[in-house]
């Protein structure tokens, strides 16, 4: 079996990194890295799939949600252990 050992590593020294990165994979990995629930209102654009970057290195959710959102373009309301999105 293969993997990313670049990804591992990352992962290892706590790096959360999306490269053009669809925005369910972004939910899917937010949810898994910081062990919470997320809903989503809206559908993303057919032309916004696969456009967000970042990376992140230890931060807090507030900070990954407000880069993601300004990047994104969508909104959030964070309840909790868990956020709730919503698309235009």
């Amino acid at each position: 079996e293969t993997f990313d050992t670049a990804a591992l590593a990352a992962w290892l020294e706590g790096t959360l990194s999306f490269n053009k990165a669809s925005f369910g994979d972004v939910v899917r990995n937010l949810e898994d890295w910081y062990d919470l629930d997320i809903t989503v209102t809206g559908n993303p654009r057919p032309e916004d799939r696969d456009t967000l970057t970042a990376t992140f290195t230890r931060q807090p959710l507030p900070v990954v949600l407000k880069q993601l959102a300004a990047q994104g373009g969508f909104t959030y309301k964070i309840s909790g252990n868990t956020v709730d999105i919503s698309l235009p």
